[in-house]
C-alpha cells in the first residue's frame, strides 16, 4: 500500500512512531531529493535500506518508474484481494481512465486531460477505499515522503495521487508534520477559514494574486523561500493597505525560528535575515 509520510520540518522529534514504523517497514520510498531522503533515513537510524525513487528527473516528473511501482503494487493487492477479500476494498468502476494494467493506456488517459495553466488533472470519478490493512501485516509497504513536511503540497507528490487514483491503488495520509497550521495558529489572524494559496507564481500572474489577496475577505496564507521574501515583503507594502495585519514566520520547527505580528506600515520594523522558509499569513 502506499502510504503518505510527513517529515520532520525543523526538529527531527516532529517525526511521529507511526511514519517511523512505515519508513522502517518500506520497501521503496517516493522522494524528492534521495540525497536529503538518506540523511533522514540516517538520523531516525531507519536500517531497513528501501529502494529510492525520486520524484523528478531533469525538472520533469518520473512519470514512467513511478506509474510502473504503484501499477506493481496495484497487482499486489489484487492479489492479496483474491486471498482475503475483507482486506481492500477499493471502489473506482466508474473511472473512465482505469484501462486496466497497461501504462501505454494510462500515460494516454493522464496526458488527455489538461487543466487551464497546463497540468494534468484527474477527471471527476467516484474513488473510495477502505484501508482495514494493518502495517505489520502489508508486505509491500511504499512511502511517500517529501524533503520536509507533509508531501501534496507545493511539490510533485500531487502527481503520484493522480496514478494512484487512476490505478485505484490503495493509500492513505498519515498525520504529522506541516508548516502551514503552525503559522496559522502563530498568526492569531485566524478564527475560522483561511485561504491558503501556496508559493505565489514568480512572474505571471503574480500581480493577479496579490489583487486577490487584498481584496480577500477572509486571511489568506502564502509560503515563501528565501531567495524572494525580500521583493515580497516589499510588494506587500505597494499592493496592501498599511493596517493589514500579517504575520511572517521563518524557520518553524527549527532552533532559530521567530514570528512577527504587525500591520504592513511597520514590515520595516521586521529584522529580515534571508534564510530558511517562511509561512505569512495576511488579514485584510
Amino acid at each position: 500500500m502506499l502510504y503518505i509520510v510527513p517529515t520532520p520540518i525543523g526538529n527531527l522529534d516532529d517525526m511521529t512512531i507511526r511514519g517511523l514504523k512505515v519508513l522502517q517497514k518500506a520497501k521503496i520510498i517516493l522522494c524528492e531529493d534521495p540525497r536529503v531522503t538518506v540523511k533522514l533515513l540516517e538520523l531516525l537510524k531507519v536500517e531497513n535500506k528501501p529502494k529510492l525513487v525520486q520524484l523528478e528527473r531533469n525538472h520533469q516528473f518520473n512519470f514512467k518508474e513511478i506509474s510502473k511501482i504503484l501499477n506493481e503494487a496495484k497487482s499486489t493487492v489484487t492479489q492479496s484481494e483474491a486471498k482475503n477479500p475483507l482486506a481492500f476494498k477499493t471502489t473506482n468502476e466508474d473511472n473512465p481512465f482505469q484501462k486496466g494494467s497497461n501504462l501505454q493506456d494510462l500515460g494516454d488517459s493522464m496526458s488527455e486531460i489538461k487543466s487551464k495553466n497546463g497540468d494534468t488533472e484527474v477527471a471527476a470519478t467516484n474513488f473510495y477505499i477502505q484501508n482495514n490493512l494493518k502495517l505489520e501485516d502489508d508486505e509491500n509497504v511504499i512511502a511517500l515522503v517529501s524533503d520536509a513536511g507533509t508531501p501534496g503540497i507545493s511539490d510533485p507528490a500531487y502527481e503520484v495521487l493522480k496514478i494512484a487514483h487512476n490505478l485505484g491503488l490503495n493509500y492513505t495520509t498519515l498525520p504529522g508534520a506541516t508548516a502551514l497550521i503552525p503559522a496559522v495558529v502563530n498568526s492569531n489572524l485566524v478564527n475560522k477559514e483561511f485561504l491558503f494559496l501556496g508559493f505565489l507564481p514568480i512572474k505571471k500572474g503574480r500581480q493577479t494574486e496579490w489583487k486577490r489577496i487584498a481584496t480577500s475577505q477572509t486571511p489568506v496564507v502564502i509560503y515563501e523561500s528565501c531567495h524572494r521574501v525580500k521583493k515580497f515583503l516589499e510588494e506587500a507594502q505597494s499592493y496592501l493597505n498599511p493596517i493589514t495585519k500579517i504575520c511572517i514566520n521563518q524557520e518553524i520547527s527549527k532552533s532559530h525560528e521567530n514570528i512577527w505580528v504587525g500591520p504592513v506600515s511597520e514590515i520595516s520594523n521586521y529584522i529580515l535575515v534571508e534564510k530558511g522558509e517562511f509561512v505569512v499569513v495576511i488579514r485584510g
